[in-house]
Order: structure tokens, then sequence, then C-alpha cells
């Protein structure tokens, strides 16, 4: 297992407990850590520019394992990712065996160790997030032959020892309901072209509404209640809304069949709308047998003058063709959840018009 905070805080002011190896360090991370020379960095790949590839040979065995260290953009809460973590290996038939938490300089590391088989070979893994409070944050994976895993971990954690700042301060514990900017990439270094500091990596999404000068107030008016105060929820023509239940409504349009479920909330006692989303694809994801394409967007103001954000996701299940949206429509701390999906051979096309013309049209607002 892991060692504890103690020990790797002790690691980081005095000298490391593994030193017998070379200095690795990533620039983009802050983070460095001191690896055998018997592991073998692979070579900068431009398909995976985000991160590095390394072989570790394994003590007593003609078999290797596998460590990618990745730089990953998160800033939502650990229950998200964890959440995240378990649906993913759930569709990709992938048994987790654990998901706990292991404190290291202060600042939690979130584990998943998993089984799984890979061409007819028994496999074992280990991911991490190490939760800082940085616009990239460490995400490892480990894969070793099951056989051998045990041995690869061990040597593995001998390594996390030494991980260490490369300013040689302590950092910081992740704030999910801080406010993210944009990072831009850096320019690059020549004394560290292993860390590919060119690499802007994944995008870092701002939720800022944009300014519309053109703000329509949508013609159909729906009175709610959101955790005891009153409201209102705009929706588009030939839109209609059930009577609300609980938190609940049902929202159905022009086109015969499609109804939409629609949650209402505000984020004083419940999660960001980002999150609420992340979710819901999280515990969704096992009704897919395959999933050919998910796209994200990027929160904007709609013509209605909320903010929203959509995700859409494309694949199949067993009766065919499979089709689904999430998305959110936020204004002040009050936010609609909005969630549809379509089997058995829909056109996805209209599916998708007929869902982005309701988004496009649809706002949420309090009663004065």
């Amino acid at each position: 297992m892991l060692t504890g905070a103690a020990l790797i805080v002790a690691s980081i002011l005095m000298k490391p407990a593994y030193q017998a190896g070379v200095a690795f360090t990533d620039p983009e991370l802050g983070l460095g850590l001191t690896i055998p020379k018997t592991w073998v960095i692979q070579p900068p790949n431009k398909k995976y520019k985000d991160r590095t590839i390394i072989v570790m040979p394994i003590q007593d065995s003609s078999s290797t394992a596998t460590l990618e260290l990745i730089r990953t953009s998160f800033n939502a809460s650990i229950d998200l990712w964890q959440t995240i973590q378990l649906r993913a290996n759930e569709q990709l038939q992938r048994q987790v065996v654990r998901q706990w938490q292991q404190e290291i300089l202060g600042v939690p590391m979130l584990l998943t160790r998993i089984d799984y088989n890979e061409r007819g070979s028994a496999m074992s893994g280990l991911v991490g997030l190490f939760y800082t409070q940085t616009p990239y944050k460490l995400n490892f994976r480990l894969s070793a032959p099951a056989a051998d895993y045990d041995k690869a971990e061990f040597e593995f954690n001998n390594v996390l020892e030494t991980l260490h700042t490369l300013d040689g301060s302590l950092p910081k514990e992740e704030d999910p309901t801080r406010k993210v900017e944009a990072v831009k990439p850096k320019k690059k270094d020549p004394d560290h072209p292993d860390a590919l500091p060119d690499d802007p990596g994944p995008k870092i999404r701002k939720t800022v509404a944009v300014p519309n000068a053109r703000t329509i107030k949508p013609p159909v008016s729906v009175p709610i209640t959101v955790s005891d105060r009153k409201g209102a929820l705009y929706l588009p023509a030939r839109w209609k809304a059930s009577a609300q239940d609980g938190n609940a409504l049902t929202l159905t349009g022009p086109e015969p069949g499609l109804s939409v479920a629609a949650k209402l909330y505000t984020t004083l006692d419940s999660d960001p709308p980002g999150d609420a989303i992340q979710k819901i694809a999280a515990a969704s994801l096992p009704s897919f047998d395959k999933v050919a394409m998910r796209q994200d967007s990027v929160p904007t103001e709609n013509r209605a003058g909320g903010t929203v954000c959509t995700i859409w996701r494309d694949g199949s299940d067993s009766r065919g063709p499979l089709h689904e949206f999430i998305g959110y429509v936020q204004n002040g701390d009050m936010y609609v959840v909005l969630t549809c999906s379509t089997s058995g051979g829909k056109d996805a096309a209209a599916f998708r018009k007929e869902l982005d013309d309701l988004i496009a049209m649809t706002t949420i607002e309090p009663a004065p």
C-alpha cells in the first residue's frame, strides 16, 4: 500500500527514501520523481503529447509493467472523479477491486485498483489522480500482468515516496468550487524537452456567459418552485410541461413521442450544474453497449439569456442505435437539468435538432 502522509512529507523535507535512480521532472505539473535507472522512458509520441510512458522491468520476471504519467485537467469534485472511474471501467468490462484515497504531501491521491483481461491475458492496474489545486494534475496509470502486479506496485510505491514539487513548496488540495481561468501554454523549455512544455494539453473550460444583445423571452412560461423559492421555467413555442412533482417535470415537444425529463436545482444546496450533468453521464454509461461519440460543449449563453452546457452521446444498445442528450440551463443560482435518450432507429440528426432548438430557447428565472 502507499505510505502515509508523515513519511511522504518527510521525504520532501529530507533526502528521498528512494534515491537510487535518475531525476524525472515535469514543469507543466510542477512535480518531480526519482525513478530507477532500469526504467525506460519512451520517446515522445505526437499522438500522446499529454503524457510520458515508462516501461518498468519487474524483478524476477520476464514481464514488464507500464506506467503512464499524464497531465489531466480536472477541477470537479472527488466524488465525481471516482464515479467516472467506476462507470468507465464497468463499460470496459473491467472489475473495480477497490477505490480509496491516500494522502500524499497533504493532498489526496484518488486511487482505483482494477483487474481486467487484455488479449486473453489477466492484467491488473492502478489509476491515480493527485488532487492538487493546479491547472494540470498528475494522473497516473500503472498496468502489469496480474501474476506480477504486486511486485510492480511495490516498486512504484517506492518511487512515489520521492514525489516532490519543483519549487519546494507543499501543494494545496483542489477546491472544486473555485473559478478556473483559462491556461496559456508555456514556451518550450530546452532543459526539459521530455516534458513537451509546448503542448497546451486539454483545454480548461471557463464558464462565462457572453452577453447577448438579442436576448428573446421564450413564449411559454411554467410556474416552478425550487427549494421553496418561486420562479418560472421559460420554454419555446409548442413545448409543454407537466405538473411539477418534487423537483421534476416532463417536457413534451411538437414532435410526437419526444419527452424530456427536467429537474430543478439551486447551487445553494446542490452540486454545481457542470458536476450534476457529469454525474448523470457517468451513471447512464452502462446503458450503452458501445459508445461511438461523446461531445461536450463549452458553457455559453443561449438566445433566452440562460447559460447552457450539453453532453451528446451516440452509440448502441441491444435494440440498435442509442442517442443521449444531457444538458443544463442556468440563470443565477437556479438551474434546470434536461435529459433525454432515444433508441431503436430514430435519426440522430433529427433528435439533436429538436433538442438543440429546445435548449437554445429555454431559461429559468426566480420570481421578483
